[in-house]
């Protein structure tokens, strides 16, 4: 699942400024929130998951260490009694915007930390924002982006739960995707909030 629109989503769409003036490297989107429009995405598709009576609620919500992708599965996983653990092998891709540069734990876990683990989170600072940028050889096939998806599939595979809810990032699920090439719709982009459903294997990278 792709977190619901945050505020750079909505001003890279309105503001004529955007790009000219460099709006997303400003310090104004670190960590960007959820818009009231997002909050009201992700409260639709929990009611949407509410209604539909053969969803069967994941065992476990996994989310990206940024605070979008912590407010969307709150308010989606709203009211299933589930479990919620972040990882930053989830996060979106690691370069130079500034929504993708995530606060704090001690920040997050003052904001969420009531029912999101964050025990997978080791560094207090953003320690792979300055230490890892993924953007060679080009930003929708990053070596490195590419290499992060695979351990998190591995790390996916490892764990015991069988119904696994991930609330991540469209370039993120982009390369995640790729590394099924059998299946290319996985890999479009996704819209803010838009949940897709897959049985991943990770033994091949053919394999789904």
């Amino acid at each position: 699942m792709r977190h619901a629109e945050g505020w750079h989503n909505k001003h890279a769409r309105e503001l004529p400024n955007w790009h000219a003036d460099a709006l997303g490297l400003t310090e104004a989107y670190r960590d960007a929130r959820l818009t009231p429009v997002g909050e009201g995405q992700a409260r639709a598709l929990n009611a949407e998951l509410a209604a539909n009576a053969t969803f069967a609620p994941p065992d476990v919500v996994v989310v990206s260490t940024l605070t979008r992708t912590i407010q969307t599965a709150a308010l989606a996983f709203e009211g299933f009694d589930v479990p919620f653990e972040a990882t930053e092998l989830c996060r979106e891709r690691i370069a130079d915007h500034e929504c993708d540069h995530r606060r704090t734990r001690a920040a997050l876990e003052a904001d969420f930390g009531s029912f999101v683990d964050f025990s997978n989170v080791v560094d207090d600072d953003d320690a792979l924002w300055t230490s890892r940028k993924e953007v060679e050889p080009d930003e929708m096939a990053a070596t490195l982006c590419s290499e992060r998806a695979a351990d998190f599939l591995a790390w996916l595979a490892a764990r015991p739960e069988p119904r696994v809810a991930v609330v991540s990032h469209w370039v993120f699920l982009k390369h995640l995707f790729a590394l099924y090439p059998a299946f290319p719709e996985l890999a479009e982009n996704f819209r803010n909030a838009e949940l897709r459903v897959a049985a991943i294997s990770a033994r091949r990278n053919d394999e789904l």
